[in-house]
């Protein structure tokens, strides 16, 4: 199947899709082909790609005042050291030692905390800024160069292709899967009483942006890939 067609058939699965969900079975499928077609450099593109699709969960995590000061920079952080990775300005090791921190200190820290606890409770209706957890996630697909996490374990005969992101749990979701629950978690609806049909609506702007829009800046040539990686910036902090 060329390319292309593996987009449309991707599309169109969302658009009559019940979720509205680009499941992650789909997106292996769309992991394999950028594996085909760009050999010798899927992983970096794979890599620019959590970047970008994190960097969109920024305006919503700065705009929630509920977010304790020291929490604040979490998702800076951990882009900053993706975009470092990304250009080889630092080591594995180090990266690898920034990532364990922010996950087992930092991000636990923030899931823990209180007044974060409560906003999942109240202000959120259930969904609190994906943003810092959907950064570290990210930072570890940039480390592992792969999109699947090295520690997970399947049985005999597993299907990538038949996954729904619901056979894992949280600490091994994929990062587009935090940043559609960002998306979704932080529409312009009062206190969030969703139904079940809007967060489907949700879900499908979310991954039909997702397959039109970002996507694209990564299956560029390879020149024009680097210039874009060059391009980014320090998010700052």
């Amino acid at each position: 199947m060329r390319f292309s067609e593996l987009l449309e058939k991707a599309e169109n699965h969302v658009r009559t899709s019940p979720t509205g969900m680009l499941t992650l079975g789909w997106r292996h499928r769309i992991w394999d082909a950028v594996l085909e077609k760009y050999p010798e450099d899927a992983d970096r593109r794979w890599m620019l790609l959590a970047y970008l699709a994190v960097e969109e969960t920024l305006p919503s995590w700065q705009s929630c005042t509920s977010i304790p000061v020291r929490h604040q920079d979490l998702p800076n952080r951990a882009l900053d050291t993706i975009r470092q990775v990304i250009r080889d300005e630092i080591s594995d090791k180090d990266a690898w030692r920034i990532y364990e921190h922010l996950f087992g200190i930092d991000l636990d820290e923030f899931l823990s905390d209180p007044s974060v606890m409560a906003m999942t409770e109240n202000d959120l209706d259930g969904w609190f800024p994906m943003a810092g957890p959907a950064a570290v996630v990210a930072m570890r697909v940039c480390l592992e160069r792969d999109m699947v996490p090295s520690h997970l374990e399947y049985s005999e005969g597993w299907n990538p292709y038949t996954m729904v992101d619901e056979d894992c749990d949280a600490e091994t979701y994929d990062v587009h899967y935090f940043v559609m629950q960002n998306i979704r978690g932080l529409s312009p609806l009062p206190k969030l009483s969703l139904t079940t049909a809007k967060i489907a609506d949700l879900a499908r702007a979310f991954w039909l942006r997702w397959l039109q829009t970002l996507l694209p800046k990564v299956l560029i040539d390879s020149t024009k890939l680097d210039d874009r990686v060059a391009q980014l910036k320090a998010i700052g902090h």
